[in-house]
């Protein structure tokens, strides 16, 4: 070994010259060291900086050189900076020779925390290559590290990148030393042309190397052999510096197979030589190659950046070898939640292949994949290559962007600013003015390869904030009138020519700056933005990757309140703009987010104004919406992610001045404290900011968090009052909520019409509380009879809320529920007793009260429950048997009636001596919101297999007094076949009190019976839980008892279409769309036939008419069978003459009216005997058969039947025996006989066997 070469300000110890024996290989130099003590700037220092040793030139970034961490050779160390300071390094001077080995002691400064550092090299000291990483270094005393690096570059560099303390968390370097590479071969660029070769393909292989030290007389050769055969040698040669390739190519080979091979150099070394491998195994580890039959070398869309106006064509271009056929070329695509869809591709020229259908255009934003498929055969059999490799797993795609004519567009004159591209035609961009400039006049100016066009305002209207207005070509600037300051955005719609001018909040992170912002935590901007749980992206590494036009911000979701929140934005907030993306290149795990708003940074409480779920794209989305907030001033963007770690990244967030909207003020309900009898007014102050105008102002109520708003319309009485036109309606006790919302027209109108007041109305809507009012609606008998307590059976009554006792006592004396009195009704033998109401108006839901016999005297006590109309005429609503003698029992009577009245408990009978019945607790409550469901009608009224079915109906309130509120019906609909309901259809409001569903039933197969009810919910007021009438069902038992319809194969608006022959109507059936056939047995021979069309139940769009539709054919053409013609309504039967008995068959259009009548023979099997389960001969004329149930005889009857067998009437002939033959029309039958003319008496005779048998079918 060479002796140690020194610096000449260090001398180097034993142990390091031991050291370095240890670690430098043969022919290694030492070429430089560094023990940071003298030749340093200001040793020691006092402050970490960035310094140079003036005599070596090795250099430090963020480091202080100093002694108070301690040393390795005194007296002075390097220290490395906390990571949260930015980078920190030492980096040497360059080094001729390469670098060999490395040796150095690190420390940290204190135990507890975890550095994180590298060891570099670079060419030129600008692009580094990481040699090695040490991770959790927690060295607390110094600690030697060696390494052997064997590499070419000129600079090393020690480099630290992170550390987990909060601060201080240090890494003390010392005693660097680095060698120069020994003599040594080094392979820097070993490859193979072509690079995927074809089974035409010789294959040439390439190296380039380094030589370091002394080593010389270089030579190389390759190593290569096919599967598993033997390797063979083929020889390379330098065509230029350091450059080698082989003198002769690896010959083809067959298509599937597979190549090794391996390079060896070797090399002179001073008296010796060595020599080496690549890779270093050599024929353990060799590189190899698979040979291909065919490649796609290339896959391009036209256009390459398509927009949403753009189908997109999908090129490949590909190679093949010597011994493939049958190709056929594919490209698949498909858009997120959609399936894999192919287009074939057509060779357009040779080895190119294009599709001549393009992927149809998509929307803006869109992120669509794709990827091309070959099939083909070669000599291995049938295969498929994808391009990429992965195909369907891991495909390309494009992203559709928004369209536009041009390539750029830029706000110019007192100032300049890009715009970007938002939406198809639509540009924005903001500048920002830290110093005020007067009336300052702009153009917007856009460009392409071969135009540029400038816009102005020619007669520009709007001389104030916010600015707008439409643009002309060639115009005169546009003005900001007055002073403008601080961020202007500024809109421009290429289309319509519509600009817009608006004070904002703005933030793109490219200036963010400040300690620690490109590490997680609570960052602020000089503006005031702040970003909590987040980062700033730098500018290196991954970060380069997810940047948008500059620096990006990134939330994490480890809390629920890691956003990004925008100052105080004393002008309100408009239009809300920014792009975001998720962090994760693969989508995993998916991002949420949500926007919110509040009165100030430091509000309680935040609305949140819209939410985004499932971002997976890894592409940048542009995000608007726009309120008119003037009230609220503060935004703030919210990752609402559950999964962890999910990261959002945000740039060019704009928060713009609001445009025309409304301040809503002064919101009263009247009267303050209603009770359940108050109808309340909502009123409001409404007043118009920015030129809106053309207020228009509802009030959506609802009762209870779980009902539908409902909605009652405001009108402007006065000035910028409004107030309901007509009640809130009267309600169920407890919490009512409402908001306002109340559209209008003006500037960005059409994007943040209408406003609603408050800010968030579902999650945190005004309220007012709702009291029961019922007075003299209930008697606990606490004070105001006559005498209490009182001694005697009397009548008496409340001299306050008028509630009567008649024969009865109120007293303690005999138990009593509530303290101190109830009402004791007396023994029945002592005459009647009863208990009355005063008239109850608002109508009676039910009667609550509580009884019990007297104490410890048993038997039963007959209790009436009545009402009257008028006090004199009483009606029972129910009577009641009590017994218990112990304790109070409660009773509901339930009533719910809509009339005034008055209530009665009337005590008519008991079973026991002195049985007295003690009443308490009475309440009478109003009867219960009730809706009534009818007109219920399906479209189409006959549906087919194709057809959404809607259902429509009419909803009305059923109670005059407590209205429905909230209502919202939903039709569940199934096959009569399934078991449960568990599909439905949503219904919304098509009139006043009309509904219908939105979607519709979907399709069902023919023939189907379809079972479907109307399930209505609503709210309302009621008294107790088990007087509320929702839902109600209609039919009433809903899912116990549905309604139903059944699918036709055809159409037709009709119920049924019958024919009418001389007086007999036909049942028929749909053979075709309105195409209606039956067929009519003739009773009885006829001479003329008389013939109408009569269709039933006819589906008029709301309903099905009663009224029969009758068609005639006056003046028919012809008049014998068959028949074809055209009947129409309000004409006469068609008639046909001549002879016709049997089967006639009548087919009728109940669109066109043409028809036909026909002569047939018919069967239908249905009233066909059964026969057993074996093929037999039988015979039937599709007559009904005559049944005789003896269901109308008399007891003990004779009844007889002669037969005369008369082949006129019901019997044919019969030449030979019959085996249960049928006979004739009234189907009588013989068996074992036939029958004969017998002359002797003029008379058919029937010859029998000894088997034979006389009957009829039954």
């Amino acid at each position: 070994m060479r002796a140690c070469s020194y610096s000449r300000h260090f001398s180097v110890s034993a142990l390091i010259c031991g050291l370095l024996a240890a670690v430098l290989p043969v022919h290694a130099q030492i070429l430089t060291t560094e023990n940071f003590n003298s030749n340093w700037p200001g040793l020691p220092q006092g402050s970490f900086q960035d310094s140079t040793n003036t005599l070596t030139g090795w250099q430090t970034r963020n480091v202080r050189i100093t002694s108070g961490y301690g040393s390795y050779s005194s007296p002075y160390a390097a220290a490395l900076n906390d990571s949260d300071t930015g980078d920190s390094w030492v980096v040497s001077p360059a080094l001729p020779n390469g670098i060999g080995s490395v040796s150095l002691w690190v420390k940290n400064i204190a135990s507890g925390y975890i550095t994180v550092f590298q060891l570099e090299g670079s060419a030129d000291a600008t692009n580094w290559t990481v040699y090695a990483v040490l991770t959790n270094a927690t060295y607390t005393a110094f600690t030697n590290l060696a390494y052997t690096i064997n590499s070419l570059d000129n600079y090393f560099r020690v480099r630290k990148t992170y550390d987990n303390r909060a601060s201080g968390g240090l890494l003390v370097v010392d005693d660097i030393v680095v060698a120069s590479v020994p003599a040594i071969v080094l392979f820097t660029n070993v490859y193979h042309l072509p690079s995927v070769p074809l089974d035409s393909d010789p294959v040439n292989v390439y190296a380039q190397i380094g030589t370091g030290g002394n080593a010389s007389n270089v030579a190389l050769q390759v190593f290569w052999r096919e599967g598993t055969n033997a390797w063979d040698a083929i020889g390379m040669a330098s065509n230029f510096a350091g450059v080698y390739a082989t003198t002769s190519a690896i010959p083809a080979q067959a298509p599937g197979s597979t190549v090794q091979y391996y390079l060896r150099a070797t090399w002179s070394a001073g008296m010796g030589s060595d020599a080496t491998n690549y890779p270093a195994a050599g024929s353990n580890g060799p590189l190899s190659y698979t040979v291909q039959s065919l490649l796609i070398t290339n896959v391009f869309i036209t256009p390459a950046t398509p927009s949403g106006l753009d189908p997109v064509n999908v090129t490949a271009q590909i190679a093949t070898g010597a011994t493939i056929s049958a190709l056929s070329m594919t490209a698949w695509w498909q858009v997120p939640g959609s399936g894999w869809a192919a287009l074939p591709m057509t060779a357009t020229q040779p080895g190119t292949f294009s599709t001549p259908t393009p992927i149809p255009a998509q929307q803006a934003g869109t992120r669509v994949y794709y990827y091309v498929q070959a099939a083909y055969t070669d000599p291995r059999g049938s295969l498929t290559t994808n391009y990429p490799v992965a195909g369907s797993a891991a495909p390309l795609s494009y992203l559709v962007v928004s369209y536009s004519s041009y390539t750029g567009m830029i706000v110019q004159g007192a100032f300049t600013t890009n715009l970007l591209l938002v939406a198809d035609g639509q540009w924005q961009g903001v500048v920002n003015l830290p110093t005020a400039l007067t009336n300052a006049a702009f153009t917007f100016t856009a460009y392409n390869a071969s135009v540029t066009n400038t816009w102005g305002d020619v007669d520009q209207g709007v001389t104030n904030y916010p600015f707008r207005g439409n643009a002309e070509s060639a115009a005169p600037a546009i003005v900001l009138a007055g002073l403008s300051q601080g961020y202007i955005a500024f809109n421009f719609n290429e289309t319509n020519l519509a600009y817009s001018a608006l004070r904002c909040g703005y933030v793109n992170f490219d200036t963010w700056t400040g300690a620690g912002v490109t590490n997680y935590g609570t960052h602020t901007n000089a503006d005031g933005w702040v970003l909590v749980g987040g980062r700033i992206t730098g500018n290196t590494g991954p970060d380069l990757d997810r940047v948008y036009l500059g620096r990006t911000a990134v939330l994490t979701s480890t809390n629920a309140l890691n956003c990004l929140r925008s100052p105080v934005l004393t002008n309100g907030i408009g239009q809300i703009s920014f792009w975001y993306r998720n962090w994760a290149t693969d989508g995993n795990p998916a991002v949420s987010f949500s926007v919110q708003i509040a009165t100030s940074t430091t509000a309680a409480v935040w609305h949140t104004i819209a939410t985004v779920t499932n971002v997976i794209s890894p592409s940048y989305f542009y995000h608007t919406l726009t309120r008119a907030e003037r009230a609220y001033r503060c935004v703030r963007i919210v990752n609402a992610s559950n999964a962890t770690p999910a990261q959002l990244c945000l740039d060019e967030v704009i928060v713009a001045e609001p445009g025309a909207g409304v301040l809503v003020s002064n919101v009263t309900v009247n009267p303050a404290a209603p009770t359940v009898l108050d109808p309340v007014y909502v009123e409001a102050t409404i007043t118009p900011v920015g030129g809106a105008s053309n207020l228009s102002a509802v009030v959506w109520y609802r009762q209870g968090t779980n009902d539908f708003f409902d909605w009652a319309p405001m009108t402007n009485d006065y000035g910028n009052h409004f107030v309901t036109i007509t009640p809130l309606p009267n309600a169920g006790t407890g919490t009512m909520y409402y908001f306002i919302s109340c559209a209008y027209g003006g500037f960005q109108a059409e994007a943040s019409s209408p406003a609603v007041y408050p800010a968030d109305p579902f999650a945190a809507p005004l309220t007012y509380s709702v009291a029961f009012y019922g007075d003299y609606r209930s008697e606990d008998y606490t004070t105001n009879y006559p005498g209490l307590p009182q001694l005697t059976f009397q009548d008496s009554t409340n001299a306050v809320t008028g509630w009567i006792a008649r024969n009865a006592r109120v007293t303690g004396g005999f138990q009593y529920s509530s303290f101190p009195y109830a009402c004791v009704l007396n023994d029945a033998a002592a005459g009647e007793s009863w208990i009355q109401s005063p008239l109850l108006t608002n109508g009676v839901g039910s009667v609550y009260f509580k009884m019990m016999n007297r104490f410890g005297i048993f038997g039963a006590n007959y209790l009436n429950v009545e009402y009257s109309y008028d006090g004199v005429t009483w009606y029972t609503n129910e009577t009641i048997v009590h017994l218990n003698n112990s304790s109070f029992t409660e009773y509901r009577s339930v009533i719910n009636s809509m009339s005034n009245m008055y209530i009665r408990l009337h005590k008519i009978y008991d079973t026991g001596f002195d049985l007295f019945l003690v009443v308490d607790d009475i309440t009478v409550s109003y009867p219960p919101a009730m809706v009534n469901i009818s007109g219920v009608y399906i479209t189409p009224g006959y549906p087919m297999t194709t057809d959404y079915v809607t259902v429509s109906c009419t909803i009305t309130s059923a109670n005059p007094h407590f209205p429905a509120i909230g209502i919202t019906p939903v039709i569940y609909h199934r096959a009569s076949t399934s078991t449960n309901f568990t599909a439905f259809a949503l219904m919304s409001r098509t009139g006043e009190h009309e509904y219908s569903t939105t979607l519709g039933i979907p399709p069902y197969p023919r023939d189907t019976i379809v079972q479907y009810y109307v399930d209505c919910r609503f709210s309302g007021y009621y008294y107790r839980s088990e007087e509320r009438q929702s839902p109600a069902y209609y039919p009433l038992a809903g899912p116990s008892g549905p309604t139903t319809y059944v699918v036709r194969a055809f159409a037709s608006d009709y119920g049924s279409v019958n024919a009418r022959i001389n007086g007999a109507e036909t049942s028929s059936r749909l053979l075709d769309n309105h195409l209606w056939q039956g067929v009519l047995m003739l009773a009885a021979a006829t001479n003329q036939l008389r013939i109408t069309f009569r269709g039933h139940d006819l589906f008029t769009g709301a309903g099905y008419s009663t009224n029969v539709t009758e068609w005639g054919n006056t003046n028919n053409w012809k008049h014998t069978l068959p028949i074809v013609d055209v009947a129409r309504t309000g004409e006469s039967a068609i008639v046909a003459s001549g002879s016709y008995d049997g089967q006639i068959v009548v087919r009728f259009n109940d669109l066109t009216g043409e028809y036909s009548i026909q002569r047939c023979v018919w069967q239908d099997f249905n009233e066909w005997s059964p026969t057993a389960q074996k093929f037999m001969f039988s015979y039937n004329d599709n007559s009904p058969p005559l049944v005789n149930n003896f269901e109308n005889w008399g007891l003990s009857e004779t009844r007889f039947r002669i037969e005369n067998f008369d082949v006129s009437s019901n019997w044919w002939y019969m030449t030979s025996y019959t085996n249960n033959a049928a006979g004739g029309t009234n189907f009588f039958y013989i068996t074992y006989s036939r029958i004969l003319w017998y002359a002797p008496d003029s008379k058919y005779s029937v010859l029998m066997t000894n088997q034979w048998f006389f009957g009829h079918v039954a």
